[in-house]
């Protein structure tokens, strides 16, 4: 067998075997790198943002965090002629709490509670973040756009 056609298959099967290995996003922090998220960390990061899931377009779901601690909902675009939902409709409330848990209190009465896991640092940024039910859970994955209310 030809050494260079050998070594392309032995480099497929370390990059697959890599593959194979990769673990799932997970609600664990990863010292350094990942990180769960304090109280100040957890606001700093949605205060004055758009949370969009999934991450990608088509968004089910644009919340616009107001330092208010009022939720709204993007959905379609500003208010208009011809604009079925309208921008910013209030859907509820938010909040963190000292643990750095955010809640989120939808009209009529939904609660859902999350806490954050992302790369390490003090001001969070643009990026995608794990929303997770419980630490060692599954995680939600939002992508995260500063200082925005709207479109993701």
């Amino acid at each position: 067998m030809n050494k260079l056609i050998a070594g392309f298959i032995f480099a497929g099967c370390v990059m697959l075997s890599g593959l194979a290995n990769a673990q799932p996003r997970t609600c664990v922090a990863v010292a350094g790198s990942h990180v769960q998220y304090s109280q100040s960390q957890t606001t700093n990061l949605l205060t004055g943002s758009l949370a969009c899931y999934p991450t990608a377009s088509p968004f089910s779901n644009q919340e616009a965090h107001y330092a208010s601690g009022t939720l709204g909902d993007y959905k379609k675009g500003p208010a208009g002629a011809g604009v079925v939902d309208p921008t910013l409709t209030n859907i509820g409330r938010w909040a963190v709490d000292g643990a750095g848990k955010v809640t989120y209190n939808y009209t009529p009465g939904t609660t859902y509670s999350y806490f954050v896991f992302g790369p390490n640092g003090t001001n969070p940024g643009n990026g995608t973040y794990d929303f997770c039910i419980a630490v060692n859970g599954t995680p939600v994955v939002i992508r995260v756009v500063k200082n925005s209310t709207g479109p993701c």
